[in-house]
């Protein structure tokens, strides 16, 4: 989505990481929405699912699924019916919400 290069979440420093799950539960009431965003907005084919999700994330599957279900609540993804796959897929839709979150983490992990 973006053409910026990004360091994935899990990759920041533990002490980087916790400041922006800190930002990210000021300004989403939760301290995992903005890393599972970003890794949402980062996906090439904005296709995700929670497991592979927190592996990547290294974040427990029911809270990046819990984080899944609140933004398909939202109107910011949509389940994958039409996947064969066993895990449940969710579509990214076209939404300014994933470049927000993108530039949050931008602004947020080089220091801003």
């Amino acid at each position: 989505m973006s053409d910026a290069p990004f360091t994935h979440p899990a990759r920041l420093s533990p002490e980087l990481r916790e400041q922006i799950r800190q930002r990210s539960k000021q300004i989403f009431g939760n301290l995992d929405r903005l890393d599972v965003a970003v890794a949402v907005a980062l996906s090439e084919d904005g296709v995700v699912n929670a497991t592979d999700l927190s592996w990547s994330l290294q974040i427990a599957n029911n809270r990046v699924r819990a984080q899944l279900l609140a933004l398909t609540e939202l109107g910011f993804l949509q389940p994958d019916e039409g996947g064969d796959s066993r895990k449940r897929q969710y579509l990214r839709l076209d939404d300014p919400f994933w470049e927000t979150c993108l530039d949050l983490y931008r602004r947020w992990s080089e220091g801003g």
